[in-house]
């Protein structure tokens, strides 16, 4: 009898262990997944210069497949037109551009905003009309020739992410002028003068000169190329 039990002790609780050691459910670990990004991004922008235009910088904002840049660029040039002036050309632009991603990738249809102003200051030295008798030497004549320009540029564009925070892009679109005007200043060395300087040929000159080139700068159309654009958005 004591046999008995013993054998049954021996083979039974084993079997019933290893019984209770499979029916436990086994444990599954919890994923934890990583937080998507947020649709609304902001950064900075940076742009080469174009035709006619300075090389552009400001502030961007992203939301899903919209973004707009608030930027400006300003250039100065020193041209050498005529020996007996000088000559200091700048070239200051502001732009509003919105941006559109239909497809949500890296093609994008935009429009910008923009107003330009060209400022030449040229100075010189002038006797100004041989009719003044007082006037026995030349005298320094500056001239300040601004010129305005507001304007609207639909284009395409593609924007490419070479990583997490940095973008580069291209434009290819056309600058539509809307209005221009200019103003010209003149002064010179002697101050009573100045009042006379805007009767002489000089400022006739200058006049000249402005309307020609808002002719040219501000009457047409002009292509808006942008070869290189950066973005570094956070």
């Amino acid at each position: 009898m004591h046999l008995f039990i013993a054998l049954f002790l021996v083979y039974a609780i084993p079997t019933r262990a290893a019984a209770v050691e499979t029916t436990v459910p086994p444990i599954e670990l919890e994923k934890k997944e990583s937080p998507s990004p947020s649709a609304l991004r902001y950064g900075i922008a940076a742009s080469a210069p174009g035709i006619l235009f300075p090389p552009m910088a400001g502030g961007q904002i992203t939301y899903k497949n919209f973004d707009a840049t608030v930027s400006a660029g300003f250039i100065s040039l020193h041209p050498k037109a005529h020996p007996d002036v000088d000559i200091h050309a700048t070239i200051l632009n502001i732009e509003l551009a919105q941006r559109w991603h239909p497809f949500s990738g890296s093609f994008y249809l935009g429009m910008i905003e923009g107003r330009q102003k060209i400022q030449v200051r040229a100075s010189t030295s002038s006797k100004l009309d041989e009719k003044i008798e007082l006037i026995k030497t030349p005298i320094d004549v500056n001239a300040d020739v601004n010129l305005y320009i507001y304007y609207l540029t639909p284009h395409v564009g593609w924007n490419w992410n070479l990583f997490s925070h940095l973008y580069i892009g291209s434009e290819l679109g056309v600058r539509i002028p809307l209005t221009h005007f200019h103003s010209i200043d003149v002064a010179s060395s002697e101050p009573y003068l100045d009042d006379y300087l805007y009767q002489t040929k000089i400022y006739a000159t200058y006049a000249d000169l402005a309307d020609r080139t808002l002719k040219r700068v501000g009457g047409y159309m002009i292509p808006h190329i942008l070869l290189l654009r950066l973005t570094w958005l956070f």
